[in-house]
């Protein structure tokens, strides 16, 4: 018996030459999946990154224009100090006739609006800001009566007087960019 398994161990046979080349193509193909698995997971990855810098970017646009609409409101607040401010169709003194404004446009807006001028960080360049609905004698602007409560035109009186204030800034890059408006109150008794 110890013959005829000698026999059988020293002679390979066909099946176990095919064997070895199954082995290796077993071996190639589970390479290849690890591979494209690699692949993926790095793809994922820089997609994930792509989209953490991008939002980013958005959030940094946000805080500046928050930023510029805090600009605005001081800037109101100061021009306030010496008095009611009438707004104009020009803006010159600060303070736009409700409607006279196109902040949809960027040559407009950058032509015409307020350059924040104090510091922000990381942004592209300082946000800007525009302040619309001045209470001039033109009887345009934003009035609120301390009686009814509604918003309407302006009328002479006493009462609370409400200005537009319009921010824009871009994030880190030029090509994020965000734009917030808000009412601003004023008590003018």
């Amino acid at each position: 018996m110890t013959d005829l398994q000698l026999s059988t161990h020293q002679q390979p046979g066909p099946a176990r030459r095919r064997q070895r080349g199954v082995t290796l193509v077993v071996s190639l193909i589970f390479l290849l999946i690890l591979t494209i698995l690699g692949v993926t997971a790095m793809n994922t990855s820089t997609l994930q990154q792509k989209m953490a810098g991008n939002l980013r970017d958005a959030d940094m646009a946000l805080q500046a224009a928050e930023t510029g609409l805090r600009g605005g409101e001081s800037a109101l607040n100061a021009l306030f100090v010496g008095g009611k401010p009438a707004a104009n169709s020009t803006g010159s003194n600060g303070i736009w006739l409700t409607g006279s404004t196109d902040v949809l446009t960027d040559s407009w807006w950058t032509a015409h609006s307020v350059v924040y001028s104090g510091s922000v960080t990381n942004a592209y360049e300082n946000p800007r800001y525009l302040i619309e609905g001045g209470n001039g004698d033109s009887g345009d602007g934003y009035f609120v009566s301390d009686t009814s409560g509604q918003i309407s035109k302006y009328s002479p009186g006493t009462g609370t007087s409400y200005y537009r204030i319009v921010s824009g800034a871009k994030g880190v890059s030029p090509v994020s960019r965000a734009m917030l408006e808000e009412m601003y109150r004023i008590r003018t008794n």
